[in-house]
């Protein structure tokens, strides 16, 4: 028992040590440069201010575009601003937050993708090996310094949800497997929503490992089944209330329209065996390429050293049942690594979906997770000392080399920092919007609000009129309004809202008003107005959809609170 604590301590401290390798380059500097983080910066700070509102589930992001506002969090993994706003009470600062957020996700990663492999093959040293390559990969790297991407909040849940469900695979107990399955369905909800293309790709797999796992595990009762069954089905009921809006109200912007041609963006195989480090973009075409796609050495590595073990075994006629997860994660490895490459635009062109990532290599992190799952299955399963030790050191080894040069960050320019530090112009300025910057804006809209955007206007001939600004939020705001009717062109005005239909409730004069979308801005009629002073309220809401699959994830919610409750001191799960 002793012996077995040791090993225990020494590893989880080993974890730490690696886990705080790979992260040092969040720390280094006050604030780091990556793709997106000016955006996620913006976003995490009109989070915050949201929620302080009292706006939850998060919809509405009003500080951006210029104060205009976005329904950004109604379609953008709302998962990564949720945590981020709930560490920043302890941290008071969002650039903080950001990196306890992107630290917690490699950590939490790399521990439970451990627990996971070590309650699936038994064998501690196979997990440690596999946890650290999927640690030690160029992609995570690219996604955490390069990048910025909220991806890595995905790869690092995707661990917890399938450790949940290997405890409820191998539970002895009803308490055990009851929790497993609820703590599995938790974290399949938060994975749903943390990101919405990784869950996208990564749900089909967990459903495949859910499959085979009830192949082997012929013993399970059926209530068990059913409840194992229900775990996973409650991943897409707890997030419902983003899952379903982000995608049947995005008609309603201009998130349908593609705005990078995906046949453009796929790196050819030498790319992925190896290409130079960077810290610019993906260009059309490879000869401008100034970022890193590359998979790993290690990685490769393990792909072929697999494919060589299976040509051998093959050979030897030995049973795939013996070594039936070596074979499912080399097969999803090569599936993946075929979708990342060029030569797969056909099968592209044919499933339509996939087009809508428009980056092939945003699947190399999927190939990572696949890659890292096989060399702790195949591992394991080597019996040969001789073999077992070099090949796992010799990875692992590999994988720390191979990424020496990945771990470190880049400080903001001198010259904006003053931007950094003052989040409210942030806010104004990450929205100035190339075409690509918010796709979030309403599909009616020809550009952006801009610092010129008056606050009220006339809908026909767009003259500035007259009004005074009393209050403003993120998700509410009053406006007094000096108007002459009978010099008013038209018969609309137009507000410094961006219109989103059902989520704005108006009031003008103490009565309930609608409103219109005029140009992809919010517009009332002249003739709710009076003449003279009016007092203009608004305050964002919900739409009729958004409130229904509110109720669908509080209904799976109660419906496992009421399992818990029912169930756990009666010990009625038998």
């Amino acid at each position: 028992m002793i012996k077995k604590n040791f090993w225990q301590i020494i590893i989880g401290i080993g974890i730490f040590l690696s886990v705080f390798w790979a992260g040092k380059g969040l720390f280094k500097y006050s604030f780091y440069q990556t793709h997106d983080i000016a955006r996620h910066l913006a976003r995490s700070y009109d989070a915050i201010i949201s929620i302080k509102e009292g706006q939850f589930p998060l919809r509405w992001s009003g500080l951006l575009n210029y104060n205009c506002g976005t329904p950004t969090f109604t379609f953008y993994f709302p998962g990564f601003y949720y945590l981020v706003a709930a560490i920043y009470p302890f941290v008071k600062s969002v650039m903080s937050a950001i990196k306890v957020v992107s630290f917690l996700s490699l950590l939490v990663g790399t521990l439970f993708f451990f627990l996971w492999m070590k309650e699936e093959t038994k064998d501690k040293w196979a997990a440690l090996a596999g946890s650290l390559l999927y640690l030690y990969a160029p992609y995570t790297f690219l996604l955490i310094y390069v990048r910025g991407s909220p991806e890595y909040l995905s790869f690092g849940v995707l661990p917890v949800v399938l450790y949940f469900y290997a405890k409820a695979f191998s539970a002895k107990g009803d308490l055990s497997f009851l929790t497993s399955c609820f703590l599995a369905a938790v974290t399949g909800g938060f994975l749903a929503i943390s990101h919405n293309i990784v869950s996208l790709f990564i749900m089909p797999v967990i459903l495949l490992y859910l499959l085979i796992k009830f192949w082997q595990s012929r013993g399970l009762k059926v209530h068990q089944i059913m409840l194992i069954c229900f775990s996973f089905i409650s991943a897409f009921g707890l997030g419902a209330f983003f899952i379903f809006p982000a995608f049947l109200e995005q008609k309603f912007t201009k998130l349908a329209i593609p705005i990078f041609n995906y046949q453009h963006h796929f790196p050819t195989l030498a790319q992925v065996i190896y290409s130079k480090w960077g810290f610019g973009d993906s260009a059309i075409g490879i000869v401008d390429d100034a970022m890193s796609f590359q998979l790993g050495f290690a990685q490769w590595a393990v792909l072929l050293l697999v494919a060589i073990w299976l040509i051998f075994n093959l050979v030897k006629k030995v049973p795939i049942s013996k070594y039936i997860w070596v074979v499912v994660f080399w097969v999803l490895s090569l599936f993946f690594l075929y979708l990342v490459l060029p030569i797969s635009i056909p099968f592209w062109q044919k499933v339509r979906f996939l087009q809508t990532i428009q980056f092939s290599w945003r699947l190399l992190g999927i190939c990572v997770f696949t890659l890292s799952a096989l060399f702790s299955f195949w591992i394991a399963g080597i019996k040969s000392k001789f073999l077992y030790w070099p090949i796992l050191i010799g990875v692992v080894v590999l994988a720390f080399l191979g990424n020496r040069n990945h771990l470190l960050s880049q400080p903001v320019l001198e010259s904006e920092l003053s931007l950094y530090r003052d989040l409210d112009n942030l806010c104004l300025n990450c929205q100035k919007v190339p075409a690509f910057a918010e796709t979030t804006l309403p599909s009616t809209a020809s550009q952006s609000c801009f610092f010129t955007t008056p606050l009220v206007e006339s809908g026909e001939s767009r003259d500035k009129l007259l009004a005074q600004e009393i209050t403003r939020g993120s998700t509410f705001g009053s406006i007094k309004l000096d108007i002459n009717k009978d010099k008013l062109i038209g018969n609309q005005i137009i507000l410094n809202l961006s219109y989103f239909p059902e989520i704005f409730h108006i009031k003008i004069n103490e009565k309930d008003v609608p409103y219109e979308d005029c140009g992809g801005r919010v517009c009332v009629k002249t003739s709710d107005l009076d003449n003279g002073i009016n007092n203009i309220l608004w305050k964002v809401g919900e739409t009729e959809l958004e409130r229904f699959f509110d109720l669908v994830s509080l209904s799976f919610f109660g419906t496992w609170v009421f399992i818990l409750v029912y169930f756990l001191p009666k010990h009625k799960i038998k």
